[in-house]
């Protein structure tokens, strides 16, 4: 094999321990740690793969899947290797966030986020510049894009020159700064990406890689983000229409989905259908966002059993007092004081035992606190060796299995320790309904998109763990819950495109608001700004249940916990 070196075009990105390289030129993004990456970087005077593989500790074998992924990756490349021109017959595609507006051929508004700043804002391209735009759609090579302009220009029929320009813009629009176009090795088929054109790089990037040791730290053993809460969310309105997505929130009003019902209204139906709200029902809601689903809840009651409604107390915990202030005015004024706000901890709630009939929690349970376990010779321990750490101390008191966990996973010990306020607080007959993201057998994987950590559920074990305190526990998919029409075609947006269309009707005076759009309201909208969609791209509409705005509902639960209707007498003990 001939000597390989280092491509001159790769970014380094980090993130929880973890080291990432997007190729700055193509758009590959790959993952490593900090040894794979030294492996990489020895390249970057050419040598003979043979050679560094074995001076890198790695095993042989090892080392070759490494050296042949980044070949494939065109990180590392043959020593006399052209990147640039190499890349004339490759196809240049918009990424899903390549969000413009583009009335003709030669004009195009270009939705830009400037992935180091974080601004986003529009652009307008010149007739040039729109025109390679629009053919950049994953048809066409580098080389064919600059020959239909070269032809479509008479000033430059033929011009050498406009080969280099479109290599050059195209390479500022696949550069980790722009991340809007991606390089596709063929022609697409149909309208489906390859999967690595479909991966963005959203975290922050390593200016100087002499110092890793210092930059890269991975999670704690046990995150804990109520401080987040406390003190950084500072906008009840910009957390939920910006930093994080929940579905309460993009279903706070009427909707299609719901036949016509709102989240917080249709799930108020459900808990009275099912018999968990009662007369004169004493209820807290644990974590209240800005305040839309209990004024819904509310607002449900009333119009369909003003009985239950006049008999309610409903009351909100709510840890982060920014959402705590939001609460009071968008459900307490709104409600007429029927809905108010308790600051507190939902792992230290304020209430007397066996005080509420029901409880309630949307989307919440999974910033509580998680913790890391590590499987040594079949022992459970914390990463500092101790068998009393949270997370094997929880598997002891649940008897949670986790033999098929691995040697390094997380449980939701949070969650457990919330359970067991739960049982304390809820009167024997009363009831529990907690929703969030996560599988029944999954466990607790950590987000990836959001300005915190969260970390999904293991509903299995939460089941266990519920059991294990006395609780009658079910789980069911929350599209079932609420009877979602999950075949109903909706917007799909990642993070990016999401602002990048929240720029697009702000720069004509519209709000865009992160609720669930189906075609018919966003064409409304469009109307409303002035806009026409046809010329809005890269749009995308799947079924509901696949997928709605930047979440899949499927993978949304309700887990419903009763307590037995006595609790257990404990046996006097009388000392002689």
């Amino acid at each position: 094999m001939s000597k390989l070196k280092t491509s001159a075009h790769l970014s380094l990105f980090h993130r929880d321990g973890a080291l990432y390289v997007y190729h700055d030129l193509i758009g590959y993004v790959l993952e490593m740690d900090k040894r794979v990456y030294a492996l990489m970087r020895a390249f970057d005077v050419a040598q003979e793969p043979a050679s560094v593989i074995a001076e890198s500790g790695f095993h042989e074998v090892e080392g070759q899947t490494f050296v042949e992924t980044f070949r494939e990756h065109f990180c590392l490349v043959s020593e006399d290797y052209d990147e640039l021109t190499a890349l004339d017959e490759l196809c240049p595609v918009w990424t899903p966030w390549a969000i413009h507006y583009a009335p003709s051929e030669d004009q195009v508004e270009l939705g830009i986020k400037d992935r180091d700043s974080g601004k986003v804002f529009f652009q307008k391209l010149n007739a040039l510049d729109s025109r390679l735009w629009n053919l950049s759609c994953g048809q066409l090579t580098i080389s064919q894009i600059a020959a239909q302009l070269s032809q479509g220009l008479v000033a430059e029929k033929g011009d050498p020159g406009m080969l280099e320009r479109v290599r050059a813009k195209v390479r500022t629009l696949t550069h980790s700064s722009r991340q809007l176009l991606k390089l596709v090795s063929e022609p697409l088929q149909g309208t489906e990406l390859p999967h690595f054109a479909r991966s963005s790089m959203p975290y922050e990037r390593v200016s100087d890689d002499s110092k890793l040791d210092e930059i890269l730290k991975p999670l704690d053993d046990v995150v804990d983000v109520r401080a987040y809460h406390k003190e950084t969310i500072k906008d009840a309105n910009e957390q939920f229409e910006v930093e994080e997505t929940t579905l309460s929130h993009m279903f706070r009003n009427p909707h299609t989905a719901l036949r016509g019902k709102t989240y917080g209204g249709r799930f108020a139906e459900q808990l009275v259908g099912q018999g968990l709200l009662r007369e004169n029902c004493q209820m807290v809601e644990v974590g209240g966002g800005v305040g839309w689903f209990s004024r819904r809840f509310i607002e449900g009651l009333r119009e369909s059993y003003p009985e239950l409604e006049a008999g309610l107390s409903y009351r909100i915990l709510e840890l982060a007092p920014a959402l705590a202030a939001s609460q009071r005015v968008v459900a307490g004024e709104a409600t007429g004081g029927k809905v108010s706000t308790v600051e507190g901890d939902a792992l230290a709630m304020p209430f007397d035992d066996d005080s509420l009939d029901l409880l309630i929690s949307n989307e919440m349970i999974g910033d509580l606190p998680t913790a890391r376990v590590l499987c040594k010779d079949g022992v459970f321990v914390g990463p500092d060796g101790s068998e009393d750490s949270p997370g094997p101390r929880a598997i002891k008191d649940f008897d949670l299995k986790c033999k098929d966990a691995g040697e390094d996973f997380w449980l939701n010990t949070g969650a457990y320790d919330f359970l067991r306020e739960i049982r304390r607080v809820v009167k024997p007959g009363g009831a529990a309904v907690l929703t969030e993201f996560g599988e029944k057998w999954a466990y607790p994987i950590p987000s990836t998109h959001l300005d915190h950590r969260e970390f999904s559920i293991h509903f299995g074990h939460m089941v266990a763990a519920a059991e294990k305190l006395g609780f009658s526990a079910s789980v069911v998919n929350i599209m079932r819950f609420l009877q979602f029409d999950k075949e109903l075609h909706v917007l799909s947006t990642t993070r990016t495109s999401f602002e990048v269309l929240r720029e697009l009707f702000r720069t004509r005076s519209t709000t865009f608001e992160k609720i669930a759009y189906t075609e018919a309201m966003f064409t409304d909208l469009c109307v409303e700004a002035g806009l026409e969609m046809r010329w809005i791209s890269p749009l995308e509409w799947q079924p509901l249940g696949k997928r709605v705005l930047g979440l899949k509902p499927k993978e949304f639960k309700v887990l419903v916990l009763v307590p037995p209707i006595k609790r257990k007498k404990q046996k006097r003990v009388l000392e002689l």
